[in-house]
């Protein structure tokens, strides 16, 4: 049985990816940092928009502490990648929240595994 449905494409291609609706789950994972405020908040839009009402959205990236130096490496990465391209950047837990409260996301749940750097958070569609 058909029980997972990829797409394949460009996230933040011009003009958008249709999405489609009717997911009970998106994942978004490792891309944000690439991209400016605007870019992130269209897509985290766009991926809760193709959520059924109680739908989830899992980000998974690095996050910065509220002071934006730590983890220090994460720190030097959103530097270069404002010299490399100017638009990506590294961002803080409350950008994110921020970004999906705006789309109709609920935070439900951050897990932050020991030893990594990486933070899975986990967003509900409001019913």
């Amino acid at each position: 049985a058909h029980r997972v449905n990829t797409l394949a494409g460009d996230v933040f291609a011009q003009p958008p990816i249709d999405f489609g609706s009717g997911y009970d789950l998106a994942l978004i994972s490792n891309v944000l940092h690439l991209e400016g405020p605007e870019a992130n908040t269209d897509l985290i839009t766009r991926a809760g928009a193709s959520l059924v009402p109680g739908g989830r959205l899992i980000i998974h990236d690095r996050v910065l502490d509220e002071t934006r130096t730590r983890p220090r490496d994460l720190a030097v990465q959103a530097m270069q990648s404002l010299i490399i391209n100017e638009r990506g950047n590294s961002y803080t837990y409350q950008e994110f929240a921020d970004w999906l409260t705006a789309a109709g996301l609920q935070v439900e749940q951050t897990i932050n595994f020991p030893g990594r750097t990486n933070t899975w958070i986990i967003a509900t569609k409001k019913r």
